[in-house]
Formats: C-alpha cells, sequence, structure tokens
C-alpha cells in the first residue's frame, strides 16, 4: 500500500488522500468474496446479521494484514541494515 501510493510511513503508518478510498474497495472486494463462500456453505445467501458479520471480519482482516505484512518488512530490513 506504501509502494502503490495510498500509506505513508513516517514513523508510522498514515493514509494518503487515496488511501481510504483503497482500503474501502479492497475491504469490499474482500468482503464479497467471503459472503460468496458463506453464500456456498450454508446454501443460501446470509441473513443482515450474519453480511455484517461477514463485513467486520474482512475489514479486521485487511487491518491485520496490512500490520503484519508492513510490519514484518520493516523488521526484516532492520535486521539486514544492522548487519
Amino acid at each position: 500500500m506504501v509502494v502503490e501510493g495510498c500509506l505513508t510511513r513516517d514513523g508510522s503508518l498514515s493514509h494518503t488522500p487515496a488511501g481510504p478510498r483503497e482500503a474501502r474497495a479492497i475491504g469490499t472486494a474482500r468482503a464479497s468474496w467471503l459472503e460468496e463462500r458463506v453464500h456456498e456453505d450454508i446454501g443460501r445467501p446470509p441473513g443482515t446479521d450474519l453480511r455484517a458479520a461477514v463485513h467486520t471480519i474482512a475489514e479486521r482482516l485487511l487491518v491485520e494484514d496490512l500490520t503484519e505484512g508492513l510490519t514484518g518488512r520493516v523488521q526484516e530490513r532492520a535486521l539486514s541494515e544492522s548487519r
């Protein structure tokens, strides 16, 4: 997301003006995919409560991916620079 221009890394991560729009697009796509999997598993479209839960899970997964992915790369770079 930093390389794509959606986040900046100036000591901490923060959105650029394009960041919130891209985060919503990624979150919506992931939630739709997850909702389709739930539909396949239960054999019908999920109800309103389940749909809301799926979207919340998708958002949390996105935050986790961004946090862990960026943290891991920062730690790897710090280790390689210290050698």
